[in-house]
């Protein structure tokens, strides 16, 4: 049987690297992106790696609960299992922007989607051995969540980015540490990675951070899915890595519990979607 993985955001930049690099290690991939030139781009370069297995291309916009939830319905009543679930896309832009679902946009796709996909698809990865969910974010830096301002315009770009990588973390530590599933959530956070959403953060950041090392698309998505071959999905439930690295969560995530709570009935509020499906 197949070993599929579905990756988030994978028409371009990281994920884009990231499913080329599952493809060439006789995974199944499901892409999904907006992006549809880009998307079957992407698509046809899988097919030429491994002409045999079914990759699949799933356009729709991640920023739109209502997109996502028809999404997923679909998905859900047309396969049996999902082995890996690699939750990649962001939405770093220059300027902050409310969604229909009156949200800020990055916080919408950054943690939004990211719980409904964890949330909706969890039947799925529990029919599969050895399945596992990897967030692409960082644990090191967690802040209150703002949600006066995740509904309004706030604050600017790098708190939205800031308050969006808080909220997942929220989730990808306590999904598993509030017994809500079996199923192994880990956060990795990919480094320095030279894509488009560098080029947001503007020439004196950008110059500041390659003084840290940046490295290329290609090379983080052989380094993540080396690492998600490496580490069996048993030991990675609730760990923070970077890269090949493991880090120290915040202490700030291990004492999150209540704001972890009060996120759970925000994106239930907001998505609709009930975290009980997971349970």
């Amino acid at each position: 049987m197949d070993t599929v993985a579905m990756v988030t955001g994978s028409t371009d930049g990281i994920g884009r690297a990231t499913a080329i690099e599952l493809s060439k290690r006789d995974f199944t991939v499901h892409l999904l992106g907006r992006n549809e030139e880009r998307g079957r781009e992407t698509l046809g370069q899988l097919k030429k790696i491994s002409p045999e297995r079914p990759h699949r291309l799933f356009l729709t916009d991640l920023a739109s609960m209502r997109e996502n939830r028809r999404f997923l319905e679909a998905y859900i009543k047309c396969n049996s299992k999902l082995d890996l679930l690699i939750l990649n896309a962001n939405a770093m832009k220059r300027k902050t922007k409310i969604t229909e679902d009156q949200v800020e946009t990055t916080f919408a796709v950054g943690c939004l989607s990211r719980y409904m996909y964890a949330v909706m698809l969890n039947p799925l990865l529990k029919m599969a051995e050895g399945s596992r969910v990897i967030h692409i974010g960082d644990a090191r830096h967690i802040a209150a969540l703002d949600y006066t301002a995740i509904t309004g315009r706030g604050f600017g770009i790098f708190k939205a980015t800031h308050q969006s990588y808080g909220g997942d973390a929220l989730l990808a530590y306590w999904f598993n540490k509030s017994g809500m599933t079996e199923v192994p959530h880990e956060i990795v956070t990919p480094g320095v990675v030279n894509t488009g959403q560098l080029r947001v953060v503007g020439f004196l950041p950008r110059r500041l951070l390659h003084l840290f090392g940046v490295i290329e698309p290609d090379e983080c998505g052989r380094r993540l899915v080396e690492h998600a071959l490496s580490r069996d999905a048993t030991e990675v439930a609730g760990r923070f890595f970077h890269l090949e690295q493991e880090k120290k969560v915040s202490r700030k995530l291990v004492n999150g519990h209540p704001q972890f709570v009060e996120l759970l009935a925000f994106c239930e509020k907001v998505t609709g979607v009930e975290a009980s499906q997971m349970i």
